[in-house]
């Protein structure tokens, strides 16, 4: 052997075979890279999760008041606790108020309309169904349904803090 190879090879053994402070860095970069990946796949599908399962609260909310009205004749006015009416509360925002239902008694015709917690707007129109809509207020949600004036209902009011008790667990 070559007084060189001897040489490279006990500078070798001395210095052991660990890894560098550059490979363990590159590592740990590859691993950042990767997790930030999968956080953000995870997000899409979290928030993707309380869309769907707003949207699921307001076709559930149609077949209800849809039964008051094959019952009644007519789309429930006043909304009450023992109609069943169930939403899945930890996908709404809280910090307004956050869900509102409107009647117009002339054109037969109820709409609601929501906000998730991921910042998307739901509406439902009797005879239309689910889609999406601007940020939801009282009266543009009674708009939709050509209705003047304000909804009476709003599923969380902010300004007590509290659910409405038509609005069951």
């Amino acid at each position: 052997m070559s007084k060189h190879g001897i040489l490279a090879s006990q500078r070798k053994s001395e210095h052991g075979s660990g890894f560098t402070i550059v490979e363990l860095l590159i590592v740990i970069v590859v691993i950042g890279i990767l997790a930030a990946i999968v956080l953000n796949a995870q997000a899409s599908v979290r928030n993707q999760a309380i869309d769907n399962s707003v949207k699921s609260d307001m076709v559930n909310f149609a077949k209800s008041v849809e039964s008051q009205r094959a019952v009644t004749g007519s789309y429930p006015t006043v909304l009450t606790a023992n109609m069943g009416i169930r939403f899945t509360k930890a996908s709404y925002l809280t910090n307004r108020n956050n869900l509102y239902y409107c009647v117009n008694p002339t054109t037969d015709k109820f709409a609601l309309a929501a906000q998730a917690t991921t910042g998307n707007s739901w509406r439902y129109i009797a005879g239309e169904g689910v889609s999406s809509t601007p940020s939801p207020t009282s009266a543009n949600t009674c708009a939709l349904i050509s209705q003047a004036g304000n909804s009476n209902y709003a599923g969380y009011d902010n300004g007590t803090g509290n659910w409405q008790a038509w609005v069951n667990d």
